[in-house]
């Protein structure tokens, strides 16, 4: 699974990172809001085997 949140957006970062969510990329100033300010992004990855892993850990 690939998502990504707002750069501002700490309290998603800490619920995907808790779920097992690691972060692979920053898009520094991918695009522009209606307010014409910059937006930031993290992207982020779960691979199925991480996902099945950390299941099955618990």
């Amino acid at each position: 699974m690939i998502l990504d949140t707002n750069l501002k957006n700490t309290r998603a970062q800490h619920v995907y990172e808790k779920l097992g969510f690691r972060k692979i990329a920053v898009r520094t100033d991918a695009w522009t809001d209606q307010l014409g300010e910059w937006q930031s992004f993290i992207d982020y990855e779960l691979t199925q085997a991480e996902w099945r892993a950390d299941w099955l850990h618990d």
